[in-house]
């Protein structure tokens, strides 16, 4: 499938456990959860949209699917778009969006990628399954 094709609408999302605690970091901004309502639905027209986000890169052999930073991330209490970020999963086969991460640039350099191997390892017991 081409990076840029759009995925049926019936694509179904979930977050991992420690999704919630990211989320309740970021209270600062009054609009946070309409703001990631609006992304996930972005998300889940275009979830490869190489324009709005780019592959997480590091993992290493072990991550079973692909892993996305969503890097434009529009929020309405902020003037950037560029400063929020929001951690995903595609798995194309189940047609499935994982939200691992939410986080503020200003707080935190990258993405952990202790937690996306957590979830998306081969070798994890933790790993995501249908």
């Amino acid at each position: 499938m081409p990076m840029n094709e759009r995925i049926p609408p019936s694509v179904d999302s979930t977050s991992v456990s420690e999704f919630r605690k990211d989320l309740d970091k970021l209270n600062r901004f009054r609009h946070i959860e309409s703001d990631l309502e609006v992304a996930v639905n972005v998300i889940k027209a275009e979830p490869f949209n190489l324009a709005r986000c780019f592959r997480a890169e590091g993992l290493g052999k072990d991550c079973v699917t692909l892993i996305f930073v969503l890097k434009k991330f529009r929020s309405t209490d902020l003037r950037s778009m560029n400063e929020i970020r929001l951690v995903y999963a595609f798995e194309n086969p189940k047609n499935r969006i994982t939200l691992i991460e939410i986080y503020f640039k200003g707080d935190r350099k990258s993405e952990d990628k202790e937690r996306i191997l957590k979830y998306f390892s081969e070798k994890s017991p933790f790993r995501i399954k249908s």
